[in-house]
């Protein structure tokens, strides 16, 4: 996070001390929201994709493993950007 802080204050660097700070806030806050957005529907995508090919097809084991796999780190990044974040 302090390296996004210190790319964010490189590109304010003609604001006030105040201002800028408040910026780089705004811009944390957008940030960790959209990832958490972000990762929030990527694990809902794969859970849907998951049950589609359970139901439809025949899923080899190795596939659901992989698929139950991307949603549970899906699930947490959206679990610890939001803890991140309060």
């Amino acid at each position: 996070m302090n390296i996004l802080r210190a790319l964010f204050t490189l590109f304010l660097t003609s604001a006030s001390d105040v201002g800028r700070r408040e910026l780089v806030r705004l811009a944390e806050t957008i940030l960790f929201l959209g990832l958490a957005l972000f990762a929030g529907l990527t694990g809902v995508v794969f859970l849907l994709l998951a049950a589609y090919l359970l139901l439809e097809t025949y899923l080899p084991p190795y596939l659901a493993a992989f698929l139950a796999a991307l949603v549970a780190v899906n699930l947490a990044l959206f679990f610890f950007v939001l803890a991140k974040r309060k």
